[in-house]
């Protein structure tokens, strides 16, 4: 199982996704398999399998034949090769960039580039964290590597104080490294233990400071752009924190031998996939369709989505299209002049296709005082296909 682990891992390295990755090692472990035999061998959900070896054919490392359709992957290496040539030009493109870095910054002191960047040199490192700590109000993370574990040992007291005062503080440091995992979990700080930036350091201030440390040039971008910082802060910053574990529970995972399969099982995100094929396999349809309107009034309070407040025909779209993503293996169609939408997808004939974005939809409805009607419901072959009417009247929506 852990071989497997570390070959899925190499492969992600290799730009791969997990599922792909599961695919990949399948198809070259088991041979030829069609979608279903592919899906139970490599535990990845039948939803995303079809999504998986699409990626892998662009790739040109699986080929698709026959009917019924079977997948196999490609003997040559020639793709690999393409990957690997790609991934050694990055890395020419980050030397690179690293030889600019190292050009622009100053043997002391702190370079400005435009207002919004400084290029800050090792020895000015320190001087810019301290003022960056001691500006925090709200919220600082620190994403760090073993050479810059020193900062936060450093600053421990003067961040535990803001910890009293209310400040949310966050370190996190990498399950990779044994040696810091030990270090860190000697810190009056309490850490974390997950995903960090390889070769990089990083701490992020409030939404005004972002501090980004190259470990093999010693130097570091500093960031100044509120609105640039926030939605890292929101889109990389925070999934990194909310993936993460406190090293006390990692070190006991570590005596148990179980931490390597504990942070694929926590990172692998098609859990929600499985707990909503079960949801829609076990709960009655009635209580389905109340389960959306709830996530409707929950959707609205936390998502500033625009389409649940367009007009009618404006939303109906987006809706449609939503839910087409969630039908990986099927069809959806709307015909605008019956206002039916026409689902065809795999799955027992008496359940729902598995869909949030239909419950959704649902509950959309019901909260501008419509409903929508189950018209028709039947199988054909291993499909079912059923049909839904949307209300004929438009209205304008207030919510």
């Amino acid at each position: 199982m852990s071989e497997l682990i570390k070959m899925v891992g190499k492969l992600k390295e290799l730009g791969l996704t997990e599922y792909e990755a599961r695919v990949y090692l399948t198809l070259i472990t088991k041979g030829s398999l069609q979608g279903g035999e592919l899906a139970l061998n490599s535990g990845v959900p039948r939803t995303k399998v079809y999504e998986s070896v699409r990626g892998l054919i662009k790739k040109k490392l699986v080929e698709a034949y026959g009917r019924p359709r079977k997948f196999s992957a490609v003997s040559s290496p020639e793709p690999f090769e393409i990957i690997i040539e790609q991934e050694e030009r990055k890395f020419r493109e980050l030397k690179s960039l690293i030889g600019e870095l190292r050009s622009m910054s100053q043997k002391t002191g702190v370079s400005s580039v435009k207002g919004s960047f400084q290029i800050i040199n090792g020895g000015g490192i320190e001087s810019v964290v301290n003022d960056m700590i001691s500006k925090t109000r709200d919220k600082i993370t620190f994403i760090v590597n073993s050479n810059t574990f020193g900062i936060i040992k450093k600053y421990e007291r003067q961040l535990m104080s803001m910890r009293l005062s209310e400040v949310k503080v966050n370190a996190i440091v990498s399950p990779k490294d044994s040696e810091l995992v030990n270090d860190a979990s000697t810190s009056l700080l309490p850490m974390l233990v997950g995903n960090t930036i390889d070769g990089r350091s990083a701490i992020v201030s409030d939404d005004r400071y972002l501090l980004l440390i190259n470990e093999d040039s010693g130097t570091g971008v500093l960031v100044m752009l509120p609105q640039l910082i926030g939605l890292i802060d929101k889109y990389v910053v925070d999934p990194l924190i909310s993936s993460s574990i406190d090293i006390k529970s990692y070190i006991r995972l570590i005596n148990t031998g179980s931490a390597e399969e504990f942070f694929n099982l926590k990172n692998d995100k098609s859990i929600f996939e499985i707990l909503s094929q079960a949801a829609f396999e076990r709960l009655p349809e009635d209580v389905l369709w109340q389960i959306g309107d709830e996530m409707v009034d929950i959707f609205k309070t936390r998502v500033p989505a625009q389409f649940v407040t367009s007009e009618f025909n404006l939303a109906i779209p987006v809706f449609i299209e939503l839910i087409s993503s969630d039908i990986k293996d099927g069809t959806v169609k709307y015909d605008e002049l019956t206002k039916i939408i026409n689902i065809e997808y795999a799955g027992k004939e008496g359940n729902l296709p598995v869909s949030p974005w239909l419950l959704m939809l649902k509950g959309y409805l019901k909260s501008i005082g419509r409903d929508l009607q189950v018209v028709g419901r039947f199988q054909v072959e291993d499909k079912t296909i059923i049909q839904i009417r949307l209300p004929w009247e438009f209205q304008t929506i207030t919510l």
